[in-house]
């Protein structure tokens, strides 16, 4: 027989698993806090708690950016194609001319990556 606090502790990792498949679509905390129904302070709590956890935050951030990169990539790919000039312009200051074209013809962009 399981006890309180057992049941407690698998409740919680079920949440840190719901918390972390929502964060890890946007990177946006507070979001994710309360489609998982807890709070900020409850994540926060986690992290400094819970070294494992925090792991897996970290990881779940990086996804997040890596996934809001390429849905910006796509769409400044398509904004490109269909014409918009500014999204156009962009690409040609940041990537250079032959980039554009190949955007353009079909290639997709890849954003660069900041120095941190």
């Amino acid at each position: 027989m399981q006890t309180n606090e057992s049941l407690a502790h698998r409740r919680q990792l079920t949440k840190q698993k719901i918390f972390l498949n929502h964060f890890r679509k946007d990177a946006l905390i507070s979001f994710a806090a309360i489609a998982t129904g807890i709070t900020r302070q409850t994540v926060y709590y986690w992290l400094e708690t819970s070294p494992l956890f925090a792991s897996q935050m970290r990881e779940a951030e990086n996804e997040a950016h890596d996934n809001i990169h390429a849905m910006c990539c796509k769409t400044l790919s398509e904004r490109a194609r269909e014409g918009n000039r500014q999204v156009q312009a962009f690409i040609r200051k940041e990537y250079g001319e032959e980039e554009l074209k190949a955007v353009i013809r079909g290639k997709s962009l890849t954003l660069k990556k900041r120095n941190a």
